[in-house]
């Protein structure tokens, strides 16, 4: 058989061997975690980049460039329709 003694080097071997594996399985953990606070973090950016982008874009100027506000929304506010509609008020002739 095995002396005592070469069974007393097996087993320390064997205790080296797997405290040796719990680190790299610690390690390799660590690195995983690390790599998905990474992901997350990259996904929310993105989320936030397309969330400024979209709007940037509800927030420039129209195609003319000139920067007002679309025609319908100038028009109703410069008094565009305001005397037609004080005409239709009234009756024709101005009877009532």
């Amino acid at each position: 058989g095995i002396s005592a003694e070469t069974v007393d080097q097996i087993v320390a071997e064997a205790e080296v061997r797997a405290a040796q594996a719990e680190a790299a399985a610690a390690d390799e953990r660590r690195k995983q975690r690390e790599q998905d606070r990474v992901d997350r973090a990259t996904a929310e950016a993105d989320a936030a980049e397309q969330a400024l982008t979209a709007a940037r874009e509800a927030l420039e100027p129209t195609a003319d460039g000139d920067g007002s506000a679309p025609e319908a929304t100038t028009e109703a506010t410069s008094g565009g329709g305001s005397e037609a509609a004080a005409e239709g008020a009234s009756p024709p002739g101005g009877r009532e």
